[in-house]
């Protein structure tokens, strides 16, 4: 039987039930009014963790869901907020999984979305390490996603363009070359590639001075 229904005081998430026995359960608020859960209610412990369970997935489904609707994420970044707002692993399991289903969570279609986006201004190197480290994808998915919407012809026109303007705002020449080449690799532009459009750009330079 359900003894006392109180607050947690670190979360607006959930109340804490518990039972004539002393033992505990958090549950979201939504679920216990979902299914009218009242103290003095001759419930056991473990159809209230079955309500708790199935209550909270939910909810954490329908955050992830608005989350998605206001902008694409990856996966790790659905598992992260959804964390940070109080709910659990098996929960964001649950909604991570239906998302997934449904397809409205895919890391390759986020991926895509998101070279689309920064492949103007980085180079693929970059992307891999923006892919992997901050949004949470395998490294060979992103790396196959990456290299295989860029082609080498696409890497050599961004580092031209890149190096183009980089040059263009320096007077000086004294180590004009190396800045130029530490100036791509901070783009992700690999190291051939950054030579080549460097040298081409210089000599141009140089054929018309």
């Amino acid at each position: 039987m359900i003894k006392n229904i109180y607050p947690i005081s670190n979360t607006k998430l959930k109340m804490l039930v518990v039972f004539d026995d002393g033992r505990t359960i958090a549950v979201v608020k939504s679920a216990l009014k979902e299914y009218n859960v009242k103290e003095g209610d001759n419930l056991s412990f473990e159809k209230v963790s079955e309500i708790a369970g199935e209550g909270e997935a939910h909810e954490a489904f329908l955050k992830a869901a608005d989350a998605l609707g206001r902008s694409p994420k990856s996966e790790k970044e659905i598992r992260t907020a959804l964390k940070d707002k109080g709910y659990s692993k098996a929960a964001a399991d649950v909604a991570v999984e239906k998302l997934t289903g449904y397809g409205y969570l895919s890391d390759e279609d986020y991926a895509k979305t998101y070279i689309e986006h920064y492949s103007k201004k980085w180079g693929r190197k970059k992307l891999v390490y923006e892919l992997v480290q901050t949004k949470g994808l395998p490294s060979d998915v992103a790396s196959e996603i990456v290299y295989g919407a860029l082609s080498d012809e696409d890497e050599l026109r961004l580092a031209l363009e890149l190096a183009g303007k980089f040059l263009k705002k320096k007077d000086g020449k004294d180590n004009l070359k190396q800045k130029c080449l530490a100036f791509l690799a901070s783009r992700g532009i690999d190291f051939q590639t950054a030579l080549k459009a460097t040298e081409t750009l210089i000599k141009e330079e140089d054929d018309y001075a």
